[in-house]
């Protein structure tokens, strides 16, 4: 397959450095639309309630960082604290961070988390969950 990323931050001290993105939609209980892996190099899947897993388009040296917040689609708007509204990274080893193991194209995801109870739960149909991934294809 092709490389897919168009951003590549050369002003960086990280050699290769790449920068990944995008958002996932809710449905009800279900991934209604997402930034797909032509437009991101990242298909996700709903593995469970809350837990969210990657496909990269290819596997990269490091990871630097991953992370995700939730919007609301309407101004004003707050989520229930039923809902997930914490998004949290993992799949991130340590050694992932430090270029000493590589990052497999499923080895990464997001879990969406209720505030109140800290139990795994989605977020609010209609809400979308916007992503980022720091990846490098240098172990440097």
């Amino acid at each position: 397959m092709p490389e897919l990323v168009l951003n590549r931050f050369k002003g960086s001290v990280q050699p290769n450095l790449i920068v990944l993105y995008g958002t996932i939609e809710m449905g009800a209980a279900v991934i209604a639309n997402q930034t797909g892996n032509r437009n991101s190099g990242v298909t996700w899947i709903r593995n469970a309630a809350g837990d969210f897993r990657a496909t990269l388009h290819k596997a990269y040296r490091r990871c630097m960082a991953l992370g995700g917040n939730i919007s609301q689609p309407a101004l004003g708007t707050v989520p229930t604290l039923a809902s997930g509204t914490l998004v949290l990274p993992c799949g991130a080893s340590s050694a992932m961070m430090l270029g000493t193991a590589g990052v497999t194209t499923a080895a990464l995801g997001l879990v969406t988390v209720r505030t109140d109870t800290e139990v795994l739960a989605d977020p609010t149909n209609g809400c979308f969950i916007n992503w980022w991934m720091v990846l490098s294809e240098s172990a440097l």
